[in-house]
């Protein structure tokens, strides 16, 4: 399928008025924004289309045939940015095909290569998680939250600003995690959207084990819906330097996570310490997969992370996880009284922290 785009023009309104027939007003708000009233007419679109300075309306076609529009707007080539809108897959027998993902692509290419930009910008209703999904696939990050910033259906809702620079944008997001670590027998890496049946087929099965030592999770929690919806947060918090959340897979099954390892709470400047919390699959238990892929975590947050202080906070009876903290070096410093309520009741926990001093005289443990 070849997907293109060229500029969009008064022949291409009956298309776009044929594609939005019928839709209610927070589906028009989904890809048009603020810009359009509902219900959208054709009076609407051509006094946009006479008044486009500053932007560029573009029709993608696939296969040569027109199937949606997308915006470059808010064009500022002394300051180098733009933002992009008004994406909108309008043949619904084309979505799910990857049109979206491929048309963002030809247009950030056009920004940073043609327009020579400096960043992209854009923003999305919170809980439009396919839109945020195409986003994520592209390498945007998030710049922050607008709270209640549209009125729609009759309640409130987020906007989502999110930030794509030039030097930071390649074409293979969607198949090239953010961070990838490798062990004898492991691949330690960060998650991809493509990974949300994976991630939850890990949950379902080792939920026993993680409300022992953890919080109880709602029945929502297991499903792929919300699994999608965390993934796609955790993400974006890992490519705007909040956190790192690597899922440990092995090389012999790429297909299968065994884990998880999740370093939270990153603050750098003078401080430089993050919390370390890790989790392994039932199944996958006293083979030396943790110690082996926390070894790599922990390596890489010493050093391209530059970090210098890492805390665990283990509760005494889970005396697996405190064995494997102190093989590598973690020192316990105090029991925290009361220090998370876990299923109504507060928990004691031991307080370790592993210093990067401390782990550069380490013997080698891969």
């Amino acid at each position: 399928m070849d997907v293109a785009l060229r500029l969009f023009d008064r022949e291409d309104i009956p298309y776009l008025l044929q594609w939005t027939a019928g839709a209610g007003e927070k589906a028009l708000a989904k890809w048009a924004g603020p810009v359009f009233t509902y219900p959208l007419t054709e009076g609407q679109l051509l006094r946009y289309l006479s008044g486009s300075a500053g932007r560029q309306l573009y029709c993608i076609t696939a296969d040569d045939q027109p199937v949606g529009i997308i915006e470059l707007f808010e064009i500022d080539q002394r300051h180098r940015n733009a933002r992009i809108g008004k994406i909108l897959i309008g043949d619904r027998a084309r979505r799910g095909a990857g049109i979206a993902t491929a048309a963002i692509q030809r247009l950030l290419h056009t920004c940073f290569h043609e327009y020579h930009l400096h960043k992209v910008s854009l923003s999305v209703l919170s809980d439009n998680i396919e839109a945020l999904s195409c986003y994520v696939r592209n390498g945007f990050i998030r710049e922050g939250v607008k709270k209640d910033h549209r009125y729609l259906d009759g309640r409130w809702h987020d906007l989502i600003e999110l930030t794509l620079f030039c030097a930071d944008w390649r074409t293979d997001y969607e198949h090239r995690p953010l961070h990838e670590l490798k062990t004898e027998r492991l691949i330690v890496r960060s998650a991809l959207t493509s990974d949300v049946p994976a991630v939850c087929d890990y949950y379902r099965r080792n939920r026993l084990l993680l409300e022992e030592f953890g919080p109880k999770r709602e029945d929502d929690f297991y499903t792929l819906e919300r699994q999608k919806e965390l993934l796609l947060d955790g993400i974006l918090r890992e490519r705007s330097g909040e956190c790192l959340r690597c899922w440990i897979v092995p090389k012999g099954r790429l297909d299968q996570m065994i884990g998880s390892i999740s370093l939270s709470a990153i603050i750098r400047g003078n401080f430089r310490s993050c919390f370390i919390g890790y989790q392994l699959d039932t199944r996958e238990l006293r083979q030396g997969y943790m110690k082996e892929a926390l070894a790599a975590v922990i390596t890489c947050a010493f050093g391209p992370l530059g970090l210098h202080r890492i805390e665990a906070n283990i509760m005494p009876e889970n005396r697996a996880s405190r064995a494997t903290a102190e093989s590598l070096g973690f020192v316990c410093e105090g029991l925290a009284r009361d220090y998370l309520n876990l299923q109504g009741t507060w928990t004691d926990h031991l307080h370790y922290v592993l210093r990067a001093e401390q782990w550069q005289h380490l013997p080698t443990v891969l």
